[in-house]
């Protein structure tokens, strides 16, 4: 891992990026609210941090502001936490947002067997998920740090780049000539 990046302070200011983007595009002037626009948060590792709290998402962000809270449809996924080959996922909206979505879904559902749906459904109401989460962030875990381990190795000093608290969120910097140089 980069010295840049082993730091604490490193690890704040990308949760900060991240939270201070999300909390920009939903305050700013040109909003979604004044272009009458849903903003769709696609987040299915919303849940999974190997290092304190995920960053806050748009929905969460905008509690207290009903215009704008309304305006945002929040999208997340039990393929990333529970089973890979799970195509589950949920939906935070308006209620007339969900009431239509659940009229599309119905009338093209034809992948997610709905015992499929109703286990998944006791699942969550059990609360096992909040166990599940810590063990696949575990497991996460050692994947990015075989990763991280990896590049270290393979690339040396060819390659900046950030272990990341979130899983797939790899930051890098670096020029073409020094990677095709340090690949070749």
């Amino acid at each position: 891992m980069s010295r840049a990046c082993q730091t604490e302070a490193a690890l704040s200011r990308s949760h900060l990026r991240q939270s201070h983007r999300r909390r920009a595009l939903i305050e700013a002037p040109e909003s979604s609210e004044a272009h009458d626009v849903i903003l769709v948060e696609d987040d299915p590792y919303g849940c999974l941090a190997f290092d304190g709290d995920a960053p806050p998402s748009m929905l969460a962000l905008s509690r207290g502001n009903d215009a704008l809270h309304d305006r945002i449809i929040y999208l997340g996924s039990l393929s990333k936490t529970v089973a890979p080959g799970l195509r589950i996922g949920w939906m935070a909206a308006h209620p007339d947002v969900i009431r239509r979505a659940v009229i599309a879904k119905q009338a093209s559902d034809l992948c997610t067997p709905p015992w499929i749906q109703a286990a998944m459904a006791v699942y969550l109401q059990s609360g096992y998920l909040d166990a599940q989460i810590g063990r696949i962030v575990s497991a996460y875990r050692v994947k990015r740090d075989a990763m991280v381990k990896a590049l270290n190795q393979q690339l040396g000093g060819s390659l900046t780049f950030c272990a990341p608290n979130r899983p797939l969120k790899y930051l890098q910097r670096t020029s073409a000539r020094r990677l095709a140089e340090a690949l070749l």
